[in-house]
């Protein structure tokens, strides 16, 4: 007899197991595909999940889901994050004139002040003091090897307007270190008290 019952409780293992396949790696009630089967009964509405349609009897509804919905839409932008602190200050790169340069009619400008910068974009200024040094009225210039130009008259030496400041300003770009200069020229004069300035910018200058 006990034998019986132990051949009984074999066949019923084995019939489960045939109708459950996903074995016990898989939650009960989900296929492989991730749909998950009930059986909805007629008469009073109680639910319970099983393995497959096949399992519903005749006074219960068949019904399946999926264990993931579908995406849903895309929700509204989020508030706007608050404000960075602020970035580092700009560089300022400056030369100044030590000792006045005597200017003379040498065919071309005489340097006066050279500012070393690394690679970069800048916004560049310069001035200095240009005297005339001789005794009849002469025009004096200055330029930066960046392209910007002024020219001034100068009155007779010590007359009230023999010596005028000249100021310049540029942008330029460098793709390597550079040395930008500032040069003067006039007839027979002296320039002093230059000054050289160099401040990196951040967008290209056109």
């Amino acid at each position: 007899m006990a034998l019986c019952w132990l051949v009984l409780v074999f066949l019923m293992t084995s019939l489960a197991s045939a109708k459950n396949p996903k074995g016990p790696s898989g939650p009960p009630g989900v296929s492989t595909e991730g749909v998950i089967y009930g059986c909805y009964k007629k008469v009073n509405g109680q639910l319970r999940i099983v393995d497959g349609p096949a399992d519903c009897r005749p006074s219960e509804f068949s019904i399946f889901w999926n264990q993931t919905g579908p995406p849903g839409p895309e929700g509204p932008p989020g508030p706007e994050g608050p404000q960075g602190p602020p970035g580092p200050p700009p560089i300022l790169w400056t030369a100044r004139q030590s000792t006045p340069v005597n200017l003379t009619d040498t065919g071309g400008p005489v340097l006066v002040l050279t500012l070393n910068v690394p690679a970069g974009t800048y916004a560049i200024s310069g001035k200095v003091s240009v005297a005339n040094l001789d005794s009849v009225v002469r025009s004096a210039s200055c330029v930066l090897n960046t392209g910007d130009m002024t020219s001034v008259v100068l009155g007779a030496g010590g007359t009230d307007d023999f010596a005028q400041e000249i100021s310049l300003l540029d942008a330029a770009p460098f793709a390597s270190d550079t040395a930008i200069t500032l040069s003067c020229a006039t007839f027979n004069g002296s320039a002093a008290e230059g000054v050289l300035s160099a401040i990196e910018v951040e967008l290209p200058i056109e």
